[in-house]
C-alpha cells in the first residue's frame, strides 16, 4: 500500500495515514450493488471501508503533503460514526522521511474532514505548515450548506496560516493546482512534475480505482457533470503521458498508471 516514486529531482512519499468507513451509498452513488460488490465488501455495520492515503513531495529539502487524512481531535461520536482507526506510526512515519523537520506546506485538493483532519493539527508534525487551499473550498468550509454540514470539521483559527488560490495556478515550479470544481465547488486536482514523469493526486474526482470508469462518480459530489468532464480530461493526460494517478481512498491500488481508452480506462498494474 505504501510505496515511494521517483518521478526525476522530485520524490514523492505514499503513506498510509488511517481507515475510516463509508455508507456504500455515498461512495459509489448510482452504482448498482451487483456491480460494486464486486470490489467492495460490508462491515457488520453495513458499511465500507476507506483508507487515507497520503502524498509527501519531497524535492531541495523541502515537503510538502497533498491533503492530510483524518487526523485527530474528533470525539468519541464521530470515531464510532466513521469508524475511524489512525495507522500506527503515521506521525513518526513523516518525521522519519523529513528528516525531523516536519511538514512546510499542506496543499489539500478540499476540506473535507478525511483531508484536512491533519491540517489543523497541534501537533508539532503539522503546525508550522503553511494550508493552501482554493478560495470556494474555504467558503464551504465556514458556510457548509445542509448537505455537506456532516463533511466538514470547522477548526477554532486558521486564519494565520491559510493561502487562499483562485483557480489554477502553479507553484514553486514543478506543482500545478486546477480548480475542477465537482465533488465540492472549489476542488481541485494537485500534479506533482519531475523531470521524467508525473503524479496526478485527483482527490475525491477518483476517490478510488474503482471510481476510475468516468460516470462512477459518488453520491456526495455536489456537481456530478463537473466531476465527469474533468475525469475525462486527467483520463486523457494519464494515458497520454504515462502519468502515476493516486487513489487515497483505495486500499488495495494505491498508486498506478492508466491505460486504454477514455471511456474504458483500465489500470496498468505493472507500472
Amino acid at each position: 500500500m505504501e510505496t515511494a516514486i521517483d518521478l526525476g529531482g522530485v520524490r514523492v512519499h505514499v503513506l498510509h495515514e488511517g481507515n475510516f468507513s463509508l455508507d456504500p451509498g455515498a461512495a459509489f452513488g448510482l452504482v448498482p450493488i451487483p456491480v460494486w460488490s464486486r470490489v467492495a465488501k460490508l462491515n457488520s455495520h453495513q458499511r465500507i471501508s476507506m483508507t487515507a492515503m497520503i502524498a509527501v513531495v519531497e524535492k531541495d529539502d523541502h515537503f510538502i503533503m497533498i491533503d492530510s487524512g483524518v487526523g485527530d481531535g474528533y470525539d468519541d461520536k464521530f470515531a464510532s460514526l466513521f469508524e475511524v482507526d489512525q495507522a500506527p506510526g503515521f506521525k513518526k512515519k513523516l518525521l522519519d522521511v523529513t528528516g525531523g523537520k516536519g511538514i512546510d506546506m499542506i496543499i489539500h485538493t478540499h476540506l473535507h474532514f478525511d483531508h484536512s483532519g491533519g491540517s489543523f493539527s497541534t501537533d508539532p508534525v503539522f503546525s508550522g505548515s503553511m494550508i493552501l487551499t482554493q478560495d470556494d473550498e474555504l467558503y464551504n468550509m465556514e458556510n457548509p450548506d445542509d448537505l455537506s454540514k456532516a463533511s466538514y470539521r470547522m477548526p477554532s483559527d486558521i486564519s494565520g496560516r491559510m493561502k487562499l488560490i483562485h483557480g489554477t495556478a502553479h507553484l514553486r515550479g514543478f506543482i500545478e493546482v486546477i480548480r475542477t470544481g465537482g465533488h465540492t465547488s472549489g476542488h481541485e486536482a494537485v500534479i506533482i512534475k519531475g523531470s521524467s514523469g508525473e503524479l496526478i493526486c485527483p482527490g475525491d474526482l477518483f476517490p478510488t480505482s474503482f471510481n476510475l470508469r468516468p460516470t462512477f462518480i459518488t453520491a456526495i459530489d455536489h456537481y456530478p457533470l463537473d466531476t465527469l468532464r474533468f475525469k475525462k480530461v486527467f483520463i486523457r493526460r494519464a494515458i497520454r503521458n504515462q502519468s502515476y494517478m493516486l487513489f487515497n481512498h483505495d486500499i488495495v491500488n494505491t498508486v498506478t498508471r492508466i491505460k486504454g481508452e477514455e471511456t474504458k480506462p483500465l489500470l496498468d498494474l505493472v507500472a
